[in-house]
Order: structure tokens, then sequence, then C-alpha cells
């Protein structure tokens, strides 16, 4: 889950293309009457499109969630719905990495991988996972 900062930014961000899918909008109906079905009324449409595209992409986004459990690993959206899930058997590799602020982690196995966006929440929760199994290794060779 996301912590409050990131949640809030993500909000900020669907607030902004939300109202700039409506100026869009806008534009292109002000076009319509002054001009009938013209090349700008398809600029502002296919314009438009596009971005609500966008907007309802990052509304899936919002909620997303991942849940590891019972060997597997799996991907929930904003209304809960299971967006994608993967066996962990057979897992041969897990890379992270970090850019802009955000960390991803990439799972690999023999033919295929998954990718994870991870927020600041979960990437504390697996830090946490790391150091202790250091700390166990660590007693259990001494």
């Amino acid at each position: 889950m996301r912590t409050g900062s990131e949640l809030g930014f993500f909000v900020a961000v669907l607030v902004f293309a939300s109202g700039f899918v409506l100026t869009l909008a806008g534009f292109g109906i002000t076009e319509y009457f002054r001009s009938g079905w013209s090349a700008g009324v398809k600029f502002f449409l296919a314009f438009g499109f596009c971005w609500s595209c966008l907007l309802a992409f990052l509304i899936i986004r919002v909620g997303l969630r991942y849940v590891f459990g019972a060997g597997r690993v799996s991907a929930y959206n904003t209304w809960g719905r299971l967006m994608w899930s993967e066996d962990l058997t057979g897992l041969k590799d897990v890379t992270f990495f970090s850019s802009r602020g955000q960390t991803a982690m990439t799972l690999f196995w023999p033919g295929r991988k998954r990718r994870l966006v991870l927020f600041d929440s979960l990437k504390g929760a697996v830090d946490a996972a790391i150091e202790l199994d250091k700390s166990l290794t660590e007693r259990s060779t001494d």
C-alpha cells in the first residue's frame, strides 16, 4: 500500500489530469458549436481521448497492492480485483532498481519476468526482512 505522501501526490496528479481532460472537452465543445465538425474538434477529441486513457490507467493504479502468501504474489487494483497472480515456485533471481525516487523489484523465472513497483511502505518491510535474515544468518554462523 502507499504511504500518505505517495497517495497525496498520486491524487494531485489525478486531479491535474482530470482538469486537463475537462478543459480539453470544454475547448472541443466550444469549437464544435463555433465551426461544426472541424479539424480542431477532431484534434480536441483525439487529444482528450488520450488523456482520458492515461487518467483511467492512473485511477486503476491508485489502490494497487501486492499480496505475498502461499507461495504466490498477487496484484490487486483499486477495487480489489485480481490483476495478476504469479507462482513463486522456480523463481531464479530478484533484482531491485531505484530511479527518480521510485523503487522497482523484478522477479525472474526461467521463461518470464514480472516487475513490481515498490512503494515506501513495502520497501521498508522488504528492507526489514533482509536485515532480519542477515542477523539470523550471522547468529547461525557464530
